[in-house]
C-alpha cells in the first residue's frame, strides 16, 4: 500500500500526539466526574416515545449491481427504524441525490406500507411533522473544501442538534445506511442506560455479518482476554448482565442519544466534536462522524465510554447477543483478504 505524502504523515503524527494528550486529560476528568457523580437521573428510566434518526446515504455512480445492493441495504435500514414500537419515528436520509433517493424509497415502501410519506427537503423542517411516521430525503449542502463523499456523514450533526432543540424526541440516532438497527436494540440500550450512567459509561454495540449460519464479527479481529477491561455493574438489576466489557475496537458505526446525552453532546462546539472523535483508536473522517459522545470523558483504562454486556456461565464468558447489530452487505466476511470479518462470535473470548 502506498504511503501518504510526508507532509500528510507529519500532520497525522501531530494529530495522533494531540489526541493522546486529550485522551489522558479526558481520563482525569472522567475519574473526577465519576467520583462525585450523583445517583443517575430518574429521567434515564424513561421509555422511548419519539425517535429522530439521521441516516447518511451516498448514492454512488458505478456498476448497477453495486447500486442495487446499496439501495437494498438502505431500504432494510429504514424498515428497521420505521417498525420500531414507539409513537413517532422521523428518519432523515442525508444524501447527495435526494430526488432519486426519495423515489427509490417510495417504491420500496410501497410494498410494505404506502401510508409513510417520503418527501424531499433542503433543510430540517421547522413546523409540524406529517404524522407518526415520516421519511425525509435531505439534500447535502457541502462546503467548498468538504465536497468528498467522506464528509457527507458530518451533515447529520446540525440535524440532530435541531431535533434535540425541538424537545420533541426522546431519543436521537445516527447510523450509516447499511445497518439493521431495530426496536430490540433501542430497548436494550434503554435498559442498560441508567445502570451504566453511574459508571460514566454508555451501552454499546458491536457489528456482525452472517456467513451461512455463522455470525462473524466485523470490528474485532483477534480474541479478547475475558478479564481485560471488564467491569461489574453495581446494584441489582434483574434481567441485565452483571458485567460489561470495553472491546479493543469500540467502533460501532452509529450512536444513540437520549435527552441527557444530547444536552451533554451538543453543548460542545462542532470543532470539538471533530477533534475529540478519535481519542484511542485510529478513525477516518467518515468514521469519526459516527463516534458521537463515545470518546468523551473516557474512564481511565478504557478505550471509550461504550461497553457491551457479557454473560458469564461456568467460568466462560460470551457476548450478550442483544448488543449485536447486523452489517447488511456482508462484504467483510466474504472477502478472504479483508482484515475484518474473520472472527466467529463464539471465538471472541479466550479461555483464560
Amino acid at each position: 500500500m502506498k504511503s501518504a505524502p510526508w507532509p500528510r504523515r507529519i500532520g497525522q503524527g501531530a494529530a495522533a500526539q494531540l489526541a493522546g494528550v486529550l485522551h489522558r486529560v479526558d481520563g482525569i476528568a472522567a475519574a473526577a466526574r465519576t467520583a462525585r457523580r450523583p445517583l443517575a437521573d430518574g429521567a434515564l428510566d424513561a421509555a422511548p416515545d419519539a425517535v429522530f434518526a439521521a441516516v447518511t446515504h451516498w448514492r454512488p455512480e458505478g456498476p448497477e449491481d453495486h447500486l442495487r445492493l446499496r439501495l437494498a441495504c438502505l431500504g432494510r435500514c429504514l424498515d428497521g427504524l420505521l417498525d420500531m414500537n414507539v409513537d413517532r419515528v422521523v428518519v432523515a436520509v442525508i444524501t447527495n441525490a435526494p430526488e432519486a433517493t426519495a423515489a427509490t424509497l417510495r417504491e420500496h415502501r410501497r410494498g410494505r406500507d404506502d401510508t409513510v410519506p417520503v418527501r424531499t427537503v433542503d433543510r430540517m423542517p421547522e413546523g409540524d411533522w406529517a404524522g407518526p411516521r415520516e421519511v425525509l430525503a435531505v439534500r447535502w449542502h457541502p462546503r467548498r473544501w468538504h465536497r468528498r463523499g467522506d464528509y457527507l456523514p458530518w451533515a447529520h450533526v446540525p440535524l440532530l442538534r435541531r431535533a434535540a432543540e425541538s424537545e420533541r424526541f426522546s431519543h436521537l440516532l445516527y447510523l450509516e445506511d447499511d445497518l439493521l438497527f431495530e426496536d430490540s436494540h433501542l430497548r436494550f440500550w434503554c435498559r442498560y442506560r441508567k445502570p451504566l450512567a453511574a459508571l460514566g459509561l454508555i451501552p454499546g454495540f458491536t457489528l456482525f455479518e452472517w456467513l451461512g449460519r455463522e455470525r462473524i464479527l466485523v470490528g474485532v479481529v483477534t480474541p479478547v482476554d475475558p478479564v481485560v477491561r471488564r467491569q461489574r455493574i453495581p446494584g441489582d438489576y434483574p434481567g441485565l448482565c452483571s458485567h460489561v466489557v470495553n472491546l479493543e475496537n469500540p467502533y460501532q458505526a452509529f450512536y444513540v442519544l437520549d435527552r441527557a446525552l444530547a444536552a451533554e453532546h451538543f453543548s460542545r462546539p462542532r470543532s470539538a466534536l471533530r477533534s475529540r472523535a478519535a481519542m484511542s483508536v485510529p478513525l477516518g473522517v467518515r468514521e469519526r462522524a459516527a463516534a458521537g459522545p463515545l470518546f468523551y470523558h473516557v474512564p481511565p483504562g478504557l478505550k471509550s465510554r461504550n461497553v457491551v454486556p457479557v454473560l458469564i456461565e461456568g467460568g466462560r464468558q460470551r457476548l450478550d447477543p442483544e448488543c449485536l447489530v447486523e452489517h447488511l452487505p456482508g462484504n467483510y466476511s466474504r472477502d478472504p483478504g479483508s482484515a475484518f470479518g474473520s472472527l466467529k462470535l463464539d471465538d471472541l473470548f479466550t479461555d483464560g
